[in-house]
């Protein structure tokens, strides 16, 4: 049906860019040549320590971060697994059944930020990327006499796009809602709600 597609499309959408972040992750922190340096350093006092002793100055200068990959990839995998846990909790005897229903609506964010504080809190000694924040003005007032009739008309495509987007959502959770599995009353004035 269309709303499994969609909801298909959108977890799809979730993974492949989850993904991507722990791949760019491990390929920055994980399998550099400063890394390839500590293990080539490591081999090296095995065999011989007075040659990695004489080596182990070039390592001061260079960082290898293998632990906050895999902070990282712990991280992610503990959010979806603690999400899904609690997504399935409401079909657990445990709790009150509205309490269950509040804890299955808020799995994800609850999830992110339980993680989030188990990531801050008890691994704070390790080094995880943080976004960086511009101190400039974020807003600038446009000004409207430089805009060309192309970037009218590209806008004007964009946003029609959008409200078809936003009005294929409204039809899917409005099927979603007129199932008849889920037994949901819906008022009359539905239909205005596209205007």
């Amino acid at each position: 049906s269309t709303e499994e597609i969609f909801a298909l499309f959108v977890s799809i959408a979730f993974l492949v860019d989850a993904s991507r972040h722990v791949y760019k992750n491990f390929t920055l922190t994980y399998s550099t040549t400063s890394c390839a340096q500590y293990d080539e350093y490591w081999e090296k006092y095995d065999t011989n320590k007075s040659s990695a002793i004489a080596s182990a100055s070039e390592l001061l200068h260079s960082r290898c971060s293998r632990d906050s990959s895999l902070l990282y990839l712990l991280l992610a995998l503990g959010t979806v697994w603690l999400g899904t846990f609690l997504y399935k909790f409401k079909q657990t005897p445990y709790l009150t059944s509205a309490k269950r229903e509040l804890l299955t609506d808020y799995a994800l964010p609850v999830s992110v930020i339980i993680m989030s504080l188990i990531g801050s809190i008890f691994f704070s000694e390790i080094h995880l990327p943080s976004f960086t924040v511009n101190a400039e003005q974020l807003f600038t007032v446009v000004r409207f006499k430089s805009v060309n009739i192309k970037q009218i008309i590209g806008t004007g495509i964009l946003g029609f796009s959008l409200s078809l987007l936003m009005f294929l959502d409204q039809n899917i959770a409005g099927a979603i809602v007129n199932s008849p599995a889920n037994k949901y009353v819906l008022n009359l004035a539905t239909s205005k709600s596209y205007i």
